[in-house]
C-alpha cells in the first residue's frame, strides 16, 4: 500500500521560476501541513463561534483597492447562505 498520501511533511521543489499560482497570488502553493492546520481552524471556530460569526476558507476579498484571499476570514454572523 502506498502511504505517500499520507506524509504530514511539506516537500519543497526547487525551481528557478516561480509557478504562476505563486507569481498571481505572491506567496508560495500551500502544502500538506497547511492544509491540516487550516482544515483543524476551521473545525474549532465553526464548533465554538458558528452562532456570533461566518467563518469562510479562501475568499476572495477587496481591501484598499487590491484582492486578498486569506485562508480563514471571519464575519459577523452574515445569515443564512444555504
Amino acid at each position: 500500500m502506498d502511504t505517500s498520501a499520507f506524509c504530514l511533511c511539506d516537500e519543497t521543489l526547487a525551481s528557478a521560476q516561480p509557478s504562476a499560482y505563486e507569481m498571481e497570488r505572491g506567496k508560495p502553493i500551500p502544502g500538506t501541513i497547511h492544509a491540516f492546520v487550516q482544515k483543524n481552524l476551521l473545525v474549532e471556530l465553526e464548533i465554538h463561534f458558528r452562532q456570533r460569526f461566518t467563518i469562510l476558507p479562501e475568499i476572495s476579498i477587496q481591501t484598499a483597492g487590491k484582492t486578498a484571499v486569506p485562508g480563514i476570514a471571519i464575519y459577523p454572523r452574515l445569515g443564512s447562505l444555504r
